[in-house]
């Protein structure tokens, strides 16, 4: 909990350092495919609401079944969700993090791109997705953590093969 003797522009600044955090480890945690780090940044009560493409939108409420949510998520597997038959890697890049604060309650919007490499088919793709998330947050006793998170879609998307001299294929 914040410490009522601190200057209120000097707490809006180590809030606004903690959100942006918990939204840095949510992608460093998915990259990595680290349940843990994952799990650490969500309140007990966490909504996701996840848009999972011609699936349309994915709920999944409370710690437990967002832990076995990501427990069993591809992205935490070999196998991603770009359909790739083998996944080398993620590297997502998050930027643009908006945050509102109010009290022990804050908004944050967050953009990003992640660039995913591996294999499909027995060819090397690297896919280029855009990110969005909306994140309503809550001060507990221990810090910051995110009570609601939606993904409400990826804008664009596009494959790179290593081999096809064009480059850019559509996205399946």
């Amino acid at each position: 909990m914040p410490d009522s003797s601190r200057d209120p522009a000097v707490q809006a600044l180590l809030d606004r350092t903690e959100i942006s955090d918990l939204v840095y480890r949510y992608a460093m945690g998915a990259s990595e495919g680290d349940t843990a780090m994952l799990l650490s940044i969500f309140s007990p009560d966490i909504r996701l609401d996840y848009y999972k493409g011609s699936q349309g939108h994915k709920e999944i409420n409370g710690i437990e079944a967002v832990t076995a949510y990501f427990q069993e998520s591809p992205a935490t597997s070999e196998k991603n969700p770009m359909g790739f038959d083998r996944h080398f890697s993620s590297s997502p890049l998050i930027a643009n993090i908006m945050i509102d604060l109010h009290g022990d309650e804050a908004h944050a919007e967050s953009r990003g791109l992640v660039v995913h490499h591996g294999e499909r088919e027995g060819r090397e793709l690297f896919v280029v997705r855009s990110l969005s998330y909306s994140d309503d947050l809550v001060r507990l006793e221990e810090g910051w953590k995110i009570r609601v998170r939606s993904h409400p879609h990826a804008v664009w998307m596009m494959e790179l093969d290593n081999k096809d001299p064009r480059g850019i294929l559509p996205v399946p």
